[in-house]
């Protein structure tokens, strides 16, 4: 497998990161997520895959960026490599889309961020959520910016969550 530190992932990090806007946390997550969402489209064949195998291993931002294509992991991940790059910390979250008032659909595996709003200021942590990847595929236009920006009670409608990475990895297991 290649290295998620190859030059190319780290160039285009970097380019992503130098095009991110927004005076407040929020606003630079949306635009990061925006940028993300420019550069890759969804992998629909990937997605049926993991579906067989029940688990994402190696995934590896090289090729992502190479083949412009990626499932939700691949959209987490480089939204969080470029919004640290940008000076942002956050979180890559793993769990699964909720359905059915609350219910999982154990197949329903799903990646998305989530970043304090409040790093840095000494207050108390305040989690914002977002998720590249329903920015990126929601047909609706009035709903798209919804996913950038999601609070506790509007994340936990749709999303479960079953952990998360501080540090960068390539390897993200489910279950």
């Amino acid at each position: 497998a290649v290295s998620v530190h190859s030059e190319l992932v780290q160039s285009t990090v970097k380019d992503l990161a130098s095009r991110v806007t927004g005076d407040t946390i929020e606003e630079k997550v949306a635009s990061a997520c925006k940028e993300v969402a420019n550069l890759i489209d969804y992998d629909h064949e990937r997605l049926d895959s993991i579906k067989v195998q029940h688990i994402w291993t190696n995934y590896g931002l090289e090729s992502v960026i190479q083949n412009k294509k990626g499932i939700c992991l691949a959209y987490a991940m480089l939204a969080q490599r470029v919004l640290r790059e940008a000076g942002v910390e956050t979180e890559l979250v793993q769990g699964a889309i909720t359905r059915n008032n609350g219910l999982c659909d154990d197949t329903d595996y799903h990646a998305w961020i989530r970043v304090d709003v409040n790093q840095g200021t000494g207050e108390k942590t305040k989690w914002m959520f977002a998720d590249p990847t329903w920015y990126d595929t929601c047909e609706d236009a009035e709903q798209k910016d919804f996913y950038l920006n999601m609070s506790y009670a509007d994340y936990m409608w749709s999303h479960r969550m079953e952990g998360y990475w501080t540090e960068d990895s390539h390897r993200c297991l489910v279950y």
